[in-house]
């Protein structure tokens, strides 16, 4: 075998297992994207049946660290009253951290206007939480949504 064929067949090893390591992360990440399905369909039957407590209850730690209980309420309360209930969502992207943090973005549809929202997710011995929700809000009939006052400022 001459020095160029195995140059080339170096070449073609490096890019493989390059592909396969980088279709190997996407397939693990999308796989763990659409295990949080469930959770964000949950999450979308409580925020129209208005069950704030269970919302909190279930969250990870993370999210009760950031937002006290009060906040939480008053936040999806004001949400609410905003956008609606929650019609539909079409999921836009997603992105896995280092950390475990799992981040999924939707396009979604409420009864008075349009959001991006985006839930944080970690996975903890086998059960997956919320850790983290912001709302991007894309509808011109809407200004603001009050901001909770945040726990440890």
């Amino acid at each position: 075998m001459t020095k160029g064929k195995r140059w080339a067949l170096g070449c073609l090893a490096v890019f493989a297992s390059f592909g396969l390591l980088i279709g190997g992360c996407f397939y693990f990440g999308f796989r763990a994207v659409e295990a949080t399905q469930p959770g964000a369909d949950r999450f979308h039957g409580l925020y129209n049946a208005s069950d704030w407590n269970t919302i909190w209850r279930e969250s990870d730690t993370r999210w009760r660290f950031v937002m006290d209980r009060p906040g939480s309420d008053r936040y999806f309360v004001s949400v609410k009253k905003v956008l609606g209930r929650y019609l539909s969502s079409e999921r836009m992207g997603w992105f896995k951290h280092t950390s475990g943090l799992l981040a999924v973005t939707y396009k979604t549809q409420f009864e008075m206007g349009e959001a991006a929202e985006t839930f944080t997710w970690f996975k903890e011995a086998g059960v997956t939480r919320l850790a983290g929700y912001n709302l991007q809000i894309h509808s011109p009939r809407v200004d603001i949504v009050p901001v909770p006052v945040e726990k440890n400022q």
